[in-house]
C-alpha cells in the first residue's frame, strides 16, 4: 500500500528522497531514485538538507564562536510549509514529521557532530537558518554571558574607574559609552582591556557591596558580576581573565552563572559581620544589634527614596563582636555602622550603631544569592 502511495505522490508532486521518507517508511528503492532528481525543487524542502553552499556558510559562521551548547531553528517560505500540510492531508497522516522540525532536527546533528557541542534547550547561542532555495542566511543570537569575580584588594588598590575626562562621565565615542576612563582599575580593565581579549562587546559590570571601596578584607572575595551581551571566545573566558589584572588587585576566581540575573533586583548576600570599637565588645553594643534582629535602611539616592534590608542571623560574642547575618546589596556599611557618613546624596536615614562607636569592621562573604 505505502509503494502505491509513494508512486503516486512522485506522479503528483515533486518531493526529494528525504521528504518521501518523511511521509511514507517503506519505499521501494526505484522510489527512492526517482526521488533524488528532485531534491533541488522539491516543493516542501526547496533542497535545504542537501545544499553544501548553506552547510558551508553555516560551518563559518559558527566557526566565530567558541560554545558548549546551541539550538536551531528554521525558516523556510509559507508555500514550503502550505505544501508539505497538503500533502499530509492528501495522504491522511497523522504522526509525519513537518519539514521545519525535520530540517530542525537534521541541522542540529550536524552541528553536533561537526563542531562537537551539544543541543540544550538553555543553549550559549541559539542559530536560525534562513533559506528558500536561491538565498541562504545563518543568523546566530547569544545568550548573556555572566561571570562572577571573587576579587582580593589590597589598601590603595582601585575596584571602580574614574569618570571619563572627555565626556565627564556621560558617555563618548572616546570612552565607549561607558563613562569611565582608562586608568588603572578594575572596572577600567574590564571595561577596556578584557572585551578586546575576549572579542565581546562592553560588559556591563554588577557591584552587589555599592559604595565600598576601602573594604580589603572579604573572606573568599569581593564579589563582581560582569555581563557580556556577546562573547566569542565564551568557553575559554575564565582562562583568559587575568589572576592580577591591575596592581593591588587578585581576582581569587572566576566562574559561569548559568541562573538568570536581574540588573535592577538586589543581590542577597550570606556574610559574616565582626566589628571593632575602641572599648572591646560592650554590652550597649551587642544589645542595640540584639534589638535591631531585622532591620530595613532607608536612605536617599539622586532624590529617590531606596530601602535595603540587613538581617542578623546569629550572633558569635566568642570570638568578639561578631554576627552572621543576610544582607541585601546596594548597604553602605561604612555609613550604617557611624564610622564615616556618605554624600548627601546617598546618605541612610536609619543607623545600626551610633555614630563614632565603631572604628572598622571586617566582612567575611559566604554566598551571593542571585535574584529571579
Amino acid at each position: 500500500m505505502d509503494r502505491i502511495k509513494a508512486a503516486e505522490l512522485l506522479k503528483k508532486h515533486r518531493i526529494c528522497d528525504r521528504c518521501l521518507r518523511r511521509y511514507i517508511k517503506d519505499v521501494a528503492r526505484a522510489d527512492l531514485i526517482e526521488a533524488r532528481r528532485n531534491r533541488a525543487q522539491c516543493e516542501t524542502c526547496r533542497g535545504i538538507f542537501y545544499s553544501r553552499d548553506l552547510k558551508n556558510l553555516l560551518i563559518r559562521r559558527l566557526s566565530e564562536y567558541d560554545f558548549r551548547t546551541f539550538n536551531v531553528g528554521i525558516r523556510l517560505p509559507e508555500a514550503c510549509e502550505e505544501a508539505d500540510r497538503s500533502i499530509s492531508i492528501e495522504l491522511g497522516l497523522v504522526d509525519y514529521l513537518p519539514v521545519r522540525s525535520a530540517a530542525s532536527d537534521y541541522f542540529r546533528r550536524y552541528i553536533s557532530r561537526k563542531m562537537n557541542v551539544m543541543v540544550s534547550r538553555s543553549p550559549e547561542i541559539n542559530v536560525v537558518i534562513e533559506f528558500d532555495g536561491s538565498s541562504k542566511n545563518v543568523i546566530v543570537f547569544e545568550r548573556r554571558a555572566i561571570y562572577r569575580l571573587n576579587v582580593a584588594k589590597s589598601r590603595g588598590s582601585r575596584l571602580q574607574a574614574s569618570p571619563c575626562s572627555s565626556c565627564g562621565g556621560r558617555g563618548c565615542e572616546l570612552c565607549r559609552w561607558t563613562g569611565k576612563s582608562r586608568d588603572d582599575s578594575l572596572e577600567s580593565y574590564l571595561l577596556f582591556e578584557l572585551p578586546e581579549r575576549l572579542s565581546s562587546s562592553v560588559p556591563k559590570i554588577i557591584w552587589p557591596l555599592k559604595d565600598m571601596p576601602e573594604l580589603t578584607s572579604s573572606g573568599v572575595g569581593y564579589p563582581v558580576y560582569v555581563i557580556f551581551s556577546s562573547i566569542k571566545k565564551r568557553r575559554t573566558a575564565p582562562l583568559i581573565i587575568d589572576e592580577e589584572p591591575v596592581s593591588g588587585i587578585r581576582i581569587l576566581s572566576v566562574y559561569s552563572v548559568s541562573a538568570p540575573l536581574s540588573l535592577h533586583r538586589p543581590f542577597t548576600l550570606d556574610v559574616s559581620l565582626c566589628v571593632e570599637t575602641s572599648d572591646g565588645c560592650t554590652r550597649e553594643l551587642v544589645r542595640s544589634f540584639e534589638r535591631t534582629g531585622e532591620l530595613t535602611f532607608i536612605g536617599q539616592d539622586s532624590g529617590k527614596t531606596w530601602k535595603r534590608r540587613l538581617e542578623l542571623l546569629k550572633d558569635r560574642f566568642a570570638e568578639g563582636c561578631c554576627f552572621t547575618g543576610r544582607i541585601e546589596s546596594g548597604i553602605n556599611l561604612y555609613s550604617v555602622l557611624g564610622i564615616k557618613s556618605s554624600s548627601r546624596d546617598k546618605r541612610p536615614l536609619n543607623y545600626l550603631a551610633a555614630s563614632g562607636s565603631i572604628k572598622s569592621f571586617t566582612l567575611e562573604i559566604f554566598r551571593a544569592s542571585l535574584p529571579d
